[in-house]
């Protein structure tokens, strides 16, 4: 995260959640689903990553 913050939703129902801000680094294993956000008035900036086996299916 370089600035703002965001919110990761995932678990069973995407119950549980976990929040990044500045300086914080997330890892989402491949094939993990997930639900990622910015639920804030400030905008977030982030440097993302994926590797090759890392597909994206939109829920």
């Amino acid at each position: 995260m370089i600035k703002g913050r965001i919110g990761v939703y995932f678990g069973e129902d995407y119950k549980e959640y976990i929040e990044a801000g500045p300086g914080d680094f997330l890892f989402v294993p491949a094939n993990f689903n997930h639900i990622e956000g910015n639920n804030y008035d400030e905008i977030a900036e982030v440097i993302l990553s994926r590797g090759p086996d890392n597909i994206v299916v939109n829920l």
